[in-house]
């Protein structure tokens, strides 16, 4: 994605994404790269190294949240889908305004 769409996503201004940015590529957790079809836009991506750790940790959390709720049971499970949907409605609201 772009500086600029990482800006979104987060709802941060340009200058802390920048600076996540590159603390994360010290880290090597990510790489920045320019756009071949757009010299003046920087691209940023999973490191390739990092990507299979991060595909665990989702592997792991989807596991997690299937047992989760499983021990609640479906209509429980039902209505945190709800909750959710709705906290996303707002959230989504409000970034519009």
């Amino acid at each position: 994605m772009t500086i600029k769409q990482l800006t979104q996503a987060l709802c941060v201004k340009a200058p802390a994404a920048s600076t996540m940015v590159d603390r994360l590529v010290e880290m090597g957790i990510i790489t920045r790269e320019e756009n071949p079809a757009d010299r003046r836009e920087v691209q940023v991506r999973v490191s390739p190294k990092q990507e299979s750790l991060i595909q665990e940790i989702e592997r792991r959390h989807l596991q997690i949240t299937m047992d989760l709720f499983d021990k609640i049971g479906l209509e429980y499970a039902r209505m945190w889908g709800a909750l959710c949907r709705r906290i996303q409605e707002i959230l989504d609201s409000e970034q519009t305004q």
